[in-house]
């Protein structure tokens, strides 16, 4: 929706939308806990229902898909008077929001081969060091206390690296979400050298922000290249490989463990993993517009 509805500020627009849903996801256990003070899990569940079900309804009643069901254009879209900028690139010569490709042209490009390592190069870490971190800090040496208290400034910090995905706006998303892979793999290397409590904070920190960033980059940077019409069904088809990859990798790294004895060998696979996605995306240009078939000519 943030995609149909902003073109100068989208990355903010995305941005906040999803990190408000990371703070209010992390209000949650604290809610519950408040619940069961006084009643059962059973009654906690219904005010989650209720909440969906009164959240459901003010969506139907006043959201809209796109500013064009109300006569209107999107933030920040030039008119069509402006279409033919001169650019010294020829992807800049459609306005932003105006390049729209079909599905079947959008996932023939490189770029969308790109987007789909970057994204196995962000989630795949992210779920194994939420499954395994606690358990690795231990092996190295960490109270179980100490390794909790890890995971919550991981998590913390994610919500933190959403919302700087705002910065999305002043640079090229494709740059930024190499940023993004680049911290969460630095992020990653850190667990993996943690020896002290400084380090081991100082890995959370960057594993969440790089994680954070990346994971709302991932979203622009397809609006960015494909535009709108194929928004969904690309991202839908880059969820579907990079989830079942970030579904299996926690299994992986525990698998490993158990064969060698360490965490070591997968983090690494993952530090080398992050690292070629971000110099990946800090190459990859823009789509060309002559192979895209422009919807608002």
């Amino acid at each position: 929706l943030a995609a149909h509805w902003f073109v100068r500020y989208r990355a903010r627009a995305t941005a906040i939308i999803f990190a408000t849903g990371g703070l209010v996801g992390k209000l949650v256990p604290k809610i519950d806990s408040w619940v069961l003070g006084f009643s059962t899990w059973r009654a906690g569940w219904l005010v989650v229902a209720g909440i969906s079900a009164a959240v459901a309804v003010v969506a139907a009643t006043f959201i809209r898909n796109s500013p064009e069901e109300l006569g209107q254009r999107p933030d920040g879209d030039p008119p069509d008077s402006a279409a033919g900028t001169a650019s010294d690139d020829p992807a800049d010569d459609v306005p932003e929001g105006n390049r729209e490709w079909t599905v079947a042209q959008a996932i023939r490009t490189p770029q969308f081969l790109v987007l789909i390592i970057c994204g196995l190069a962000s989630g795949p870490a992210w779920g194994v060091i939420v499954a395994h971190g606690p358990l690795h800090m231990q092996d190295i040496g960490f109270t179980p206390a100490f390794a909790r208290d890890l995971i919550g400034t991981l998590a913390l910090m994610s919500v933190a690296g959403r919302f700087s995905a705002s910065l999305a706006d002043l640079v090229s998303p494709q740059r930024f979400l190499a940023l993004g892979l680049a911290t969460e793999a630095l992020g990653m290397a850190g667990f993996l050298i943690a020896r002290s409590p400084a380090v081991a904070y100082a890995a959370a920190v960057l594993m969440g922000l790089g994680f954070g960033a990346s994971y709302i980059a991932l979203a622009i940077a397809t609006s960015s290249f494909f535009g709108l019409s194929a928004f969904g069904t690309v991202v839908g088809i880059r969820f579907l490989i990079g989830g079942t990859f970030a579904a299996v990798a926690p299994g992986l790294a525990g698998l490993t463990h158990d064969l060698l004895g360490s965490y070591h060998p997968a983090f690494l696979v993952l530090v080398i993993l992050g690292l070629f996605g971000a110099v990946l995306a800090a190459l990859c240009p823009r789509p060309r517009p002559a192979t895209a078939r422009l919807s608002r000519e």
